[in-house]
């Protein structure tokens, strides 16, 4: 199992660095407001925000805590993915332990 965690370490530290990379080469808004144009692109970034929620909801059943499911949340929906990834890698144990 410790294999996944491992993954997820090197998961989230090349999609970090690409997702810096890109703040710095383009406008983030002037993106998703193209994106935003096309219904494909509105599917996706809606199908994105739902999929961050429900990662909220196991964060809550492994919390236990609404407050500090919100502060992961709040991380989530602004950083996206790389915030998902980031709960995993601190709380991959307890998650696991669930299963």
């Amino acid at each position: 199992m410790e294999i996944i965690r491992w993954l997820a370490i090197i998961l989230f530290v090349v999609f970090s660095l690409y997702t810096l990379y890109l703040f710095k080469a383009e406008n983030f808004w002037k993106s998703v407001k193209a994106v935003w144009a096309y219904r494909w692109g509105q599917q996706v970034i809606i199908d994105l925000y739902i999929g961050l929620s429900l990662f909220g909801f196991i964060v809550y059943l492994n919390e236990a805590s609404v407050p500090m499911t919100l502060a992961w949340m709040t991380a989530f929906y602004f950083l996206g993915n790389p915030a998902t990834l980031l709960y995993f890698i601190l709380n991959f144990h307890s998650l696991v332990s669930h299963f």
